[in-house]
């Protein structure tokens, strides 16, 4: 018995919730024809490896907080400093912002929630089956979904159909 599209949605965030990344919490499950989860998947990090939350993220250890300050002649003004040491914003150990989440300086430790789906899979194959993820995939989860051959991911506002 399957259940329907919003009720694999509401487990998919359940397992975000377990998501060790301090940023963004996401979710992914896949489903078999018959409506069975053959494999879950949260954003953290490798196995072994330190997590977000253990205070590993080179992103989330440093970051922009703004607070008001005081005013000028037009009304308030704001006054950025970091969250993480406490020195004016941008501070030296912080990340650019809209750098690169891959590679680079400050690039993200963490794999993707459809990633981790993908490598904790119980069964050889997922070829044909649906994934449901709290977020809409990035470009590179989309392309490791094609090659996967899952039929259909649906997320709350994307849904995609391959043609097998």
């Amino acid at each position: 018995m399957s259940l329907s599209d919003e009720s694999y949605l509401r487990i998919a965030r359940a397992i975000a919730e377990d998501a060790k990344c301090t940023r963004r919490k996401v979710g992914a499950i896949i489903v078999d024809d018959e409506g069975h989860i053959v494999a879950t998947g949260r954003n953290g990090a490798p196995p072994g490896r330190p997590e977000c939350t253990d205070g590993a993220c080179p992103r989330g250890l440093h970051y922009e907080v703004i607070d008001q300050a005081g005013s000028d002649l037009q009304g308030s003004w704001k006054v950025s400093h970091c969250g993480g040491c406490g020195a004016m914003w941008p501070c030296e150990d912080s990340v650019d912002p809209g750098s690169s989440y891959d590679t680079g300086p400050g690039s993200c430790i963490a794999l993707h929630a459809e990633q981790n789906a993908l490598l904790n899979r119980t069964v050889p194959s997922v070829k044909g089956m649906t994934m449901f993820v709290t977020d809409t995939p990035c470009d590179g989860c989309k392309k490791l979904i094609l090659g996967a051959r899952l039929a259909r991911v649906k997320a709350p506002a994307y849904e995609y159909t391959l043609v097998l």
